[in-house]
C-alpha cells in the first residue's frame, strides 16, 4: 500500500484554515485521550466489586481475567500501531472509536461468566488503553518538533481529565443504574469521537501545506516530514548542520534499527514500571481505600498529575528527557519509600504524591 494521504480536498489545497492547525489537532487527540478512559485501568476498577458481588467471583479471580484480557491484548499492539502507519491518525480514530464502542457495550449487555468477562476486557484494553490512547500520542508529535514537550504535557490533559472524572461518575453509575448501564453510557460517549474525528483530525501539517509548530518552511529540513523525529537541541542541529548530511539523524532510523538501540529498551522500560506499579495499585483502588474514596483519591492524582505533566514538559523542551525521567524516578522512589510507614488515609494522600 502506499503512503497514506488526507481526503483530495485537502491535498488540494481547497481547505485553508488560516492559522496553525496543530492546535486543533491537539485538541482533538485530547478528547480522544479523554475518551480511552473505559479502557483504561481507572476506568474499570469501579467495575471490580458489582463483578465480585454479581457472580460471587473473589477479587483475585476478576484480577486475573483482568490480566489474561490486559495481556492477551498487549499481544496486538504492535498490529494496531502498523494499523495506524498504514491509514494514519484521522481513519485509525474513527475504527478505533467504533470499536471500543461496541466494547462497551459488549461489557454492558453479554458478560455472563468468566469466559465472556475476560474477552470484554481484552476489547476494552485492546481499543481502549491501546488504540485510542496509540492515536494522540502518534498525531501530536507529527505536528510539534520544536514545541513538542509542552504539547505532550497538554495532551496528557485528557487522560487526567479521564481519571478524574470517569472513577466518580462510574460510582455514581453503578449506585443508581447498575454497572451495565454505566457500560452502555460509555459505549454512546465514546461513539461521538467517530464524527468529531471524520470532521476535524488532519493526519500531518504536510497533508494541508503546513509546517510542525507553524514554523515559516526552511531549507534545513527541519519541517520535512522526513525529520519530525530530528533532535531539537542545538548542539545535535550544528552538529548537523555541520555535516551535511541527515541520512544518519536519529530521524531517519528504522523500525529494525531502533530496536537494537540501548535508548528504546529504556523507554521500554520505562513503560514496564508504569505497567508494573501504577496500573495494579490504580485496579485495586476501590478495594483498598473503598468505593466512595477511591473515587477522590484518584481525582486528588489527577489534580497533581495535571501541573506535573506540564511543567515536566516545559523542562523537556529545554533540559531534554533523561534528566526529567531521572527526576521522576527520584521523586516515585521516595514516594513508595514513604508509602510503606504509612495507614489508612495517609497512605491514600502518599499514594496520590508518589504517583
Amino acid at each position: 500500500m502506499g503512503k497514506h494521504t488526507q481526503p483530495e480536498r485537502v491535498l488540494a489545497g481547497a481547505w485553508d484554515p488560516g492559522f496553525f492547525y496543530g492546535w486543533v489537532v491537539l485538541g482533538v487527540a485530547t478528547v480522544a485521550a479523554f475518551m480511552s478512559g473505559p479502557g483504561q485501568t481507572f476506568g474499570v476498577s469501579a467495575f471490580i466489586e458489582s463483578y465480585v458481588l454479581e457472580f460471587q467471583w473473589t477479587r483475585s479471580e476478576v484480577s486475573f481475567l483482568y490480566l489474561v484480557g490486559t495481556c492477551a491484548s498487549a499481544t496486538l499492539q504492535t498490529s494496531l500501531g502498523l494499523a495506524i502507519d498504514s491509514l494514519g491518525p484521522r481513519q485509525s480514530l474513527i475504527i478505533f472509536s467504533t470499536c471500543l464502542s461496541m466494547a462497551c457495550y459488549f461489557n454492558g449487555t453479554l458478560v455472563t461468566d468468566k469466559l465472556s468477562l475476560a474477552f470484554g476486557f481484552f476489547l476494552v484494553r485492546l481499543f481502549g488503553q491501546g488504540g485510542m490512547s496509540l492515536v494522540p500520542k502518534t498525531v501530536v508529535p507529527r505536528w510539534f518538533v520544536r514545541r513538542r514537550g509542552i504539547a505532550m504535557g497538554l495532551l496528557s490533559v485528557g487522560w487526567m481529565v479521564s481519571q478524574a472524572v470517569l472513577p466518580a461518575v462510574n460510582a455514581t453509575l453503578i449506585a443508581g443504574r447498575g454497572y451495565r448501564a454505566a457500560w452502555t453510557f460509555w459505549a454512546g460517549c465514546v461513539l461521538l469521537m467517530v464524527p468529531i474525528a471524520a470532521a476535524v483530525m488532519v493526519d500531518s501539517p504536510q497533508d494541508i501545506h503546513q509546517t510542525p509548530d507553524g514554523d515559516p518552511p526552511t531549507s534545513t529540513g527541519r519541517n520535512d516530514p522526513q525529520s519530525l523525529l530530528l533532535p531539537v537541541d542545538s548542539k545535535t542541529a550544528a552538529a548537523t548542520a555541520t555535516s551535511g548530511a541527515t541520512g544518519s539523524a536519529r530521524g531517519d532510523l528504522t523500525p529494525a534499527e531502533v530496536i537494537r538501540t540501548l535508548q528504546f529498551y529504556a523507554l521500554a522500560f520505562i513503560q514496564l514500571e508504569g505497567a508494573l506499579v501504577h496500573t495494579a495499585v490504580t485496579f485495586h483502588a476501590f478495594g483498598i481505600v473503598g468505593r466512595h474514596t477511591a473515587p477522590h483519591f484518584l481525582a486528588a492524582r489527577s489534580a497533581v498529575g495535571f501541573p506535573t505533566n506540564l511543567l515536566a514538559g516545559w523542562c523537556v523542551d529545554r533540559v531534554g528527557g533523561r534528566s526529567v525521567m531521572l527526576a521522576g524516578f527520584v521523586a516515585q522512589a521516595v514516594g513508595f519509600a514513604l508509602l510503606t510507614a504509612a495507614d489508612g488515609e495517609t497512605a491514600g494522600a502518599e499514594w496520590v504524591a508518589s504517583t
